[in-house]
């Protein structure tokens, strides 16, 4: 694994690529889940009917599920710029995200992008919430495990409901 706290210099750009990625205005690690919809197009705009809000849930539902599924590709620990360099290809292969920032729709007519900013900018919020979200799936696994005795007792399914839903994405 590589973590920039046992080896400052992988945060370092090598490369063009990387150094152009390291330059961008990248949304803040601490932003809210609704800063960062409304700057992926996925809250209401201007001239929006409040209809699509559905919809625009469902988008957000599913952006999350293929975050997660490249999790479980990538190493979402590796903080290397390279690594977030590969992610961000297959982020940007995510189809909301080509819906959202105008590439590709469901029916094949390009519209106007939704999207606020450049997918590059918001890709290393999404990598580090879900690196947060499996750092507290883990503790509370750990944690679960060191009440063995009370959740044997019957107690484990009220706490597993408890903390099913802190258990997903911010």
């Amino acid at each position: 694994m590589n973590d920039s706290a046992f080896n400052p210099d992988i945060v370092n750009p090598k490369t063009p690529e990387e150094r152009a990625f390291a330059k961008l205005d990248h949304v803040n690690l601490w932003a809210k889940v609704s800063t960062v919809r409304d700057l992926l197009g996925l809250s209401l705009q201007p001239g929006d009917h409040q209809d699509i809000q559905n919809s625009l849930d469902v988008m957000w539902s599913n952006l999350r599920k293929s975050v997660r599924q490249l999790s479980q590709k990538h190493d979402f620990f590796d903080d290397s710029i390279a690594n977030e360099l590969i992610i961000l290809e297959e982020f940007l292969d995510i189809p909301e995200i080509r819906r959202l920032s105008g590439i590709g729709h469901w029916d094949g007519n390009r519209r106007p992008p939704r999207m606020k900013c450049e997918p590059a900018t918001v890709v290393r919020w999404f990598i580090n919430n879900r690196r947060e979200a499996v750092k507290h799936a883990h503790n509370l696994a750990v944690r679960k495990g060191s009440y063995s005795s009370q959740t044997s007792a019957g107690g484990g399914a009220d706490y597993e409901a408890s903390t099913s839903a802190s258990t997903s994405d911010r």
